[in-house]
């Protein structure tokens, strides 16, 4: 079956990302990174990934070159994935930067596929990684959606239905010249396995405008549907914040500053929380009947690869844990979208993927309630991940406050030596407590190590796994 195993993984770290890209610096699965002067100089047979921001790579039409990808083909940049490793990416030598991250892009990609081969054992790494990211590669094993058609579509859309990023406005006086902007994040396996375990909508809502509310429902609308158990798509009007905490989950913030997009839809998980912190006005809505659990409808591999310790223990696995529930019901069973028309304008997103991104908002947002709560000056929040503008001399609290929350801060801003002052408390989950300490202790090379936990044999795994008991039965 050797002819499985077709491509490689690579990274080119180009000289300028703006622009026809020319010269660059090329790692393959973390060798030695070599100069190139051409983009014609890449192997065919590898996969790489860029610098190249999605935008200008469609501009500059490298998706022409099948062997190219944008530096958004991962769930994580490359200079976030630096950052994570303890890698400041404005300063690391750049045959350093191209090395690591393609030792890193080489880890993902293999774990993916070696998931892609349990749910479909004779895919090919040629036919496995074909689209323009990891989670559309991934969607292709996973089950479908239930997509809109008609009016319904503007209440999908980026913006309206579901928003990725929030910005949240400082309070007065917070965030001098020389704060930092500090990140914190969610473990991904845990935070994945939750919103898969978390209802999504069976099928698609009725619709009901306010004269059918009014009827179905009484004068109390509003607060019957989040009161209840039925999946509801809300067409709402924010009037105003009714504490800190409005500000904080401000419906309607854009990561594009050009948009002038107000958000008006939100599904059931944010409805109930947007109910709790603004005054809101209901308008309209999509009310649906039946739920379903994701996990139930995830292959077995992809259960069990969920599950499996050793994936808890890896940050390249905890990159293809974020895809999988970011590909979840991406594409659309063949047999209903010839039923609809193949011409038939659909939905941007699925219901099911919809409700898996209202619900990973409110879980990001009840974190950087909680980090605001504490004292901190949260900036923005997106996709199980918080951002911060931190003093120098509050660096220490900062981490300490978010660990105690259960989020994990990029190794990059773990001061030297900073676990000699004990250590802290751990509100995530239980089986992250192991990965969360060596962050605290800033021990990165245990985690790397553990990082290869998933490509291993059961008997290196069992030999790794040993020690780590013996070395925290010591302390």
């Amino acid at each position: 079956m050797a002819e499985l195993f077709n491509r490689d993984f690579g990274f080119i770290l180009f000289d300028d990302p703006k622009g026809a890209p020319r010269g660059g610096w090329a790692s393959i699965a973390g060798h030695t990174a070599e100069r190139v002067s051409s983009v014609h100089e890449l192997r065919g047979d590898v996969v790489w990934l860029s610098n190249i921001g999605y935008g200008e790579f469609k501009t500059q039409e490298l998706n022409r070159i099948p062997w190219l990808r944008s530096n958004g083909y991962l769930p994580i940049n490359p200079e976030l994935m630096l950052r994570e490793w303890g890698v400041d990416p404005k300063t690391a030598p750049e045959d350093k930067y191209a090395k690591t991250v393609s030792q890193c892009f080489s880890r993902i990609a293999r774990i993916a596929y070696d998931l892609m081969r349990k749910i479909e054992p004779h895919v090919a790494m040629s036919t496995a990684f074909v689209n323009s990211t990891l989670v559309l590669d991934l969607g292709a094993f996973l089950a479908a959606g239930t997509f809109a058609y008609g009016d319904a579509l503007s209440a999908f859309a980026r913006d309206q239905g579901y928003q990725t990023y929030t910005s949240v406005k400082p309070p007065s006086g917070a965030g001098g010249g020389n704060w930092g902007l500090l990140r914190l994040r969610k473990s991904r396996v845990a935070f994945t396995t939750e919103l898969l375990q978390t209802p999504v909508p069976k099928e698609g809502g009725i619709f009901y405008d306010r004269r059918a509310l009014a009827q179905k429902f009484g004068a109390d609308a509003l607060r019957r549907l989040c009161d209840g158990i039925d999946p509801c798509l809300a067409e709402v009007v924010v009037t105003a914040a009714k504490n800190r905490a409005g500000h904080v989950f401000n419906f309607g913030t854009t990561a594009n500053p050009a948009s002038k997009a107000v958000r008006s839809w939100a599904p059931h998980p944010e409805l109930v929380v947007l109910n709790e912190v603004a005054d809101i006005e209901l308008k309209t809505c999509f009310i649906g009947s039946e739920m379903k659990v994701p996990m139930a409808e995830m292959p077995e591999a992809v259960i069990d690869f969920l599950g499996d310790e050793n994936v808890e223990y890896s940050w390249s696995a905890g990159i293809v844990a974020e895809a999988i529930r970011k590909a979840y019901a991406t594409k659309e069973d063949e047999k209903r979208r010839r039923e609809v028309g193949l011409k038939a304008q659909r939905s941007e997103v699925s219901w099911e993927a919809l409700w898996v991104k209202s619900s990973e908002r409110v879980g990001t947002f009840m974190d950087a309630h909680a980090m605001t709560k504490a004292g901190h000056n949260v900036s923005s929040y997106s996709s199980g991940s918080i951002r911060c503008r931190v003093p120098p001399e509050s660096v220490g609290d900062y981490i300490r406050d978010g660990m105690a929350a259960g989020l994990l801060p990029d190794l990059v801003d773990v001061p030297v030596g900073f676990a000699a002052g004990g250590r802290p408390e751990w509100g995530g989950d239980s089986k992250s407590l192991y990965t969360a300490w060596l962050h605290f202790s800033r021990n990165i090379e245990v985690l790397w190590a553990l990082d290869e936990m998933p490509l291993l044999s059961p008997a290196q795994r069992t030999a790794i796994i040993q020690k780590m008991k013996q070395a925290r039965a010591a302390g």
